[in-house]
């Protein structure tokens, strides 16, 4: 499987343009409809997503904007020059667009050259419903999940790709199973979360490495994204066969 191509698409969809840009080391802007819509798996619509390469072969920067912004958009065209660093970057669009931005890392799977253990980790069932509901509600202590969190359980169960660890019958580490807006059909993010008192125990590598592993052998592509300043989760992903793709910055409505 050929991870790279899969993930430049992925983020190819995400930006309207040719997956081919990715590869290129210049400033490229796309207007996209695409840009004035909430995608599948968030909360509202990113009328601005630029993409900034970081491999050794292209460093290009994508910016895929929606017609509502264009004025703004003008405004920084001559500004955003390549070889620009994603903090130069981001000074630029703060000052522009007078708003804060989200900035985050993406990744691309290698897998993994080392041996983990996964001897612990067990593939998660409906029945474990219960547990489930003990380990989020210790995560999320003012939520009120009753009305959906146990038809979301039963589908990350029914894709195959939820894995948990156990502390006798206490779940303490989980991966979930993001919706995915692109590709679904032939790319799975991971998402992982551990319960405070069980962390740094190596518990998270294991979990969102069976996951990596199901995927795979599912014939998907593994995705990793995390916010730029989770130096723990980048960590985790390199420890899991994940290069550091691209710094992505969003700027929501």
């Amino acid at each position: 499987m050929n991870y790279l191509s899969i993930t430049q698409r992925y983020y190819a969809h995400w930006l309207g343009v040719p997956a081919a840009q990715l590869n290129c080391s210049e400033v490229c802007f796309a207007e996209s409809a695409e840009r004035g819509v909430a995608q599948k798996g968030y909360p509202q619509a990113l009328p601005l997503y630029i993409y900034c390469g970081d491999t050794l072969f292209a460093k290009p920067i994508v910016v895929s904007y929606s017609r509502t912004i264009v004025t703004e958009i003008n405004a920084v065209r001559g500004s955003l020059q390549p070889g620009m660093s994603i903090d130069e970057i981001i000074i630029l669009i703060t000052k522009h667009f007078k708003t804060s931005v989200n900035h985050n890392s993406k990744f691309c799977y290698q897998e993994s050259l080392e041996h983990i253990d996964v001897a612990k980790v067990i593939r998660l069932e409906t029945n474990h419903y219960r547990q489930y509901y003990d380990f989020f509600m210790a995560l999320h202590t003012d939520a009120k999940p009753d009305s959906w969190l146990e038809e979301y359980f039963s589908d990350i169960c029914r894709s195959g790709f939820a894995f948990g660890i156990f502390d006798n019958a206490k779940l303490v580490c989980v991966s979930d199973v993001p919706d995915m807006p692109y590709l679904s059909d032939e790319c799975q993010e991971i998402g992982i979360n551990t319960l405070k008192d069980y962390r740094c125990c190596g518990y998270a590598k294991a979990v969102a490495h069976a996951s990596a592993r199901a995927i795979v052998s599912n014939g998907k592509c593994p995705q990793w994204s995390c916010a730029a300043d989770n130096g723990a989760s980048a960590k985790l992903a390199r420890n899991l066969g994940f290069m550091k793709l691209a710094d992505v910055v969003t700027v929501g409505v």
